[in-house]
């Protein structure tokens, strides 16, 4: 019986012990580990207890002024529908100037962890050249699969990928219920010098509202069918065809098609995409329309000539990132447009968002658009029912939108975060985060 009382009192008193006083050759490991690459993570789609797991010998720091490493990965879609990640490694600090890029290509049909597995694969041969230069580096060895020897890979699909979805939803209560029915098909094809997407979608959606003298519904059908076509001319230049047709309930279009050639020009080289990107394209289409009800011109078809200038902003940098457009659309030889000024004959829409890491534990999100409207063609005649704007069934009528959001963080504490502990849910660390 002394011995159940032992053992217990044994464990309390290792555990009350101090964490030096465990080992027999106390802070050996602990000055190794200092010593350690300290490396700054910026990925917004990484595993990072995952990480924390499977790459040990460096040291994971919060605030990238305080690495010696700001490793930034940057994502793209393939062709086949898989990521593209770019792995850039920026030597900070002791690092200074050597700076490294690798490329980690996952496939569509990969499971979470095996991309994380593969995407862990490659960072680490990447942080190989640095924790070298450390006194970890006598402690890492390098393994070799040689791999096995294959005839030229033939591709029998022939570059083209093919994608069909359906999707349903359904909710409800008592007094009211919800449900629509989706479909979508897609076939691609991307070269070096050629692209073609197509793409096509139906959507149907059905709501009932119950109230004690009546019964509400809205009922919405729509269909898109897109096409594009792209030629490449060299790094910086690329020329293209699109296409589309829509029918939409919401947007009193019986039948609406547009084809439109196109002109691009990328201030920076395709190449350098996952980073940076400043596009400047230019559209001139025809477009046919046919619509459900007589418009508030009075048409119930018409053709119409629009021409658009695009302009895409897009950096991916150690202190954050831009993204950002501007469109405009303008429709000449339109008599609807005659005698307005400049601003009322040009619609146009922009967007930005930036994620801006001020200073340590620091940084700011914003989120924007605006848009001025002027292109409404296709607006039913006659006043909107008060049911037509609370349940959103068709489009209304307005010169303008908008849309913002704001946000800073601020976090402090320990900037080590080497420690994974996923009990009851979330990951290690020792920080405190005040957000608004």
């Amino acid at each position: 019986m002394r011995s159940l009382f032992v053992i217990p009192a044994a464990l309390l008193f290792l555990i009350a012990l101090p964490q030096g006083a465990r080992c027999q050759d106390p802070g050996t490991a602990d000055t190794l580990q200092k010593e350690a690459v300290k490396a700054y993570i910026d990925c917004s789609s990484c595993d990072y207890d995952y990480l924390r797991t499977e790459v040990t010998f460096v040291n994971y720091v919060r605030d990238r002024a305080e690495a010696d490493l700001h490793v930034l990965v940057t994502t793209q879609t393939t062709a086949s529908g898989g990521t593209e990640h770019t792995i850039t490694l920026i030597g900070q600090g002791r690092f200074a100037g050597a700076s490294d890029t690798l490329l980690y290509i996952s496939r569509q049909s990969e499971t979470q962890d095996e991309v994380r597995a593969g995407l862990v694969r490659v960072l680490k041969a990447g942080l190989l050249r640095y924790a070298l230069k450390t006194p970890l580096g006598g402690f890492l060895t390098v393994q070799y699969s040689r791999p096995s020897v294959a005839g030229p890979v033939t591709d029998k699909w022939d570059y083209w990928v093919f994608r069909i979805s359906l999707n349903g939803f359904l909710d409800g209560e008592q007094q009211t219920t919800n449900k629509s029915l989706g479909a979508s098909v897609s076939a691609n094809r991307v070269t070096e010098d050629w692209k073609v997407n197509l793409s096509a979608r139906t959507r149907y959606s059905d709501r009932r509202f119950d109230f004690e003298d009546a019964i509400v519904k809205d009922i919405q059908r729509s269909q898109y069918v897109e096409g594009l076509l792209v030629r490449s001319l060299d790094d910086h230049w690329s020329v293209g065809l699109s296409g589309w047709l829509e029918s939409s309930s919401y947007n009193n279009t019986r039948l609406v098609y547009r084809m439109a050639p196109a002109l691009e020009y990328d201030l920076f080289p395709y190449s350098h995409s996952t980073r940076e990107q400043l596009r400047f394209m230019y559209r001139l289409g025809v477009n046919r329309a046919s619509y459900q009800d007589s418009t508030i011109f009075d048409k119930i078809a018409e053709t119409y000539v629009s021409q658009s200038l695009d302009i895409a902003l897009e950096l991916k940098q150690p202190w954050g990132s831009i993204s950002a457009s501007l469109e405009g659309v303008h429709y000449p030889w339109d008599r609807r447009t005659e005698g307005k000024p400049l601003g009322q004959r040009i619609s146009w829409n922009m967007f930005g968002m930036i994620s801006w890491k001020v200073f340590e534990g620091f940084s700011i999100d914003m989120f924007g658009g605006y848009s001025s409207i002027h292109d409404q063609f296709s607006l039913r005649k006659g006043e909107a029912s008060r049911d037509d704007v609370l349940l959103q069934r068709t489009r209304l009528a307005t010169n303008y939108s908008y849309n913002m959001a704001f946000g800073v963080s601020y976090t402090f504490g320990s900037i080590f975060n080497n420690i994974v502990n996923p009990r009851m849910g979330g990951g290690g660390g020792s920080s405190m985060t005040i957000s608004f």
